[in-house]
């Protein structure tokens, strides 16, 4: 299965959420592939690298991508592991398109302030350019992150309200929510996982479950079918 992490927007969880799928995905006993197609930043892979080091167990395997024959790179690199998970940089790129070329399913973190929402139009922009190319529909999953902890904030109410208004077809709200906590930042920065981290207070083992949701609802709730490209 290929998995694309990647909007229009930075600063909306792209990263940690590839980084914690891949660290569920592994320890689940699959193997796994992170791409880093950031072609800005390579956060992804920077994180990955830390973990190497570190010496965490199960290790990743990571590679990056970059450039027009991305989607063909996957392709080929699909062969070769049980899952691939694609963080892509926080604008239009040239990795994004060709990403959603290949992808079985577009996770696309994004907390509803009004700059995220304006990037619907965006994101819709791209999914209808990629299917010129595909011969399957694509999942656009619009995964609430960053969201607000208070208990009167329902970010994914507000989300899923914006969605519907704006008739989207093709996208949906996935059920998961992930919260702004600590623990993603702190399990970053150590290359760990969030389900990894040593301590688990209150907060971690909150973000343990968050994280649980999302795998189990991008993994196990829908067998997602094979993508192929269009012949030319």
């Amino acid at each position: 299965m290929i998995i694309l992490t990647g909007s229009v927007k930075g600063g909306t969880g792209k990263t940690i959420t590839a980084a914690n799928l891949g660290v569920e995905r592994a320890r689940a006993g699959k193997q796994v592939l992170l791409v880093d197609a950031d072609a800005d930043q390579g956060n992804l892979n920077d994180w990955a690298a830390a973990r190497s080091e570190a010496g965490h167990e199960p290790e990743l395997t990571r590679v990056l991508l970059r450039g027009r024959d991305t989607a063909q790179q996957l392709l080929r690199l699909a062969e070769k592991f049980d899952d691939i998970i694609i963080d892509c940089g926080g604008f239009d790129s040239q990795e994004l398109r060709q990403a959603l070329v290949v992808c079985d399913a577009w996770v696309i973190p994004m907390k509803p302030s009004q700059f995220q929402i304006w990037t619907l139009d965006k994101l819709d922009e791209l999914r209808n350019l990629a299917m010129g190319f595909r011969q399957s529909e694509i999942d656009g999953w619009l995964l609430t992150a960053r969201a607000s902890t208070h208990p009167s904030h329902d970010d994914r109410a507000v989300l899923e309200e914006v969605v519907a208004q704006r008739s989207l077809v093709g996208f949906r709200v996935l059920k998961s929510v992930i919260h702004e906590r600590a623990a993603y930042s702190i399990a970053e920065g150590m290359g760990l996982g969030v389900s990894e981290l040593p301590r688990p207070d209150r907060g971690v083992r909150a973000a343990i479950s968050e994280i649980g949701d999302l795998y189990r609802e991008v993994f196990e709730d829908d067998a997602q079918g094979t993508t192929t490209l269009v012949a030319a």
